[in-house]
């Protein structure tokens, strides 16, 4: 049981971010990446779609997707969330 919460938190911080930032008022994007060994593309995404969530609950509004694209390249993947913030 500790090799798998070893594992998953591990895992958790294998994606690198560019951070949230305002592309044009109220929409927002994020870029993840992650090494293809760690997951790549979905580990990235799935982090990119993290930080969004955060950004708009400490908002006290839920996120909205506009836009995701995801690439992998040779040794590492990647993934753009673009999104608003909407009222619950």
């Amino acid at each position: 049981m500790r090799a798998i919460f070893a594992c998953a938190v591990l895992l958790a911080g294998c994606a690198s971010s560019s951070g949230v930032y305002e592309v044009s008022p109220g929409v927002y994007s994020v870029t993840s990446s992650a090494f293809t060994s760690l997951g790549g593309a979905g580990t990235a995404k799935g982090d990119a779609y993290r930080r969004a969530q955060e950004t708009c609950a400490k908002q006290g509004r839920q996120m909205q997707l506009v836009e995701q694209a995801s690439t992998t390249k040779l040794a590492s993947g990647s993934a753009d969330v673009t999104f608003r913030c909407i009222k619950p």
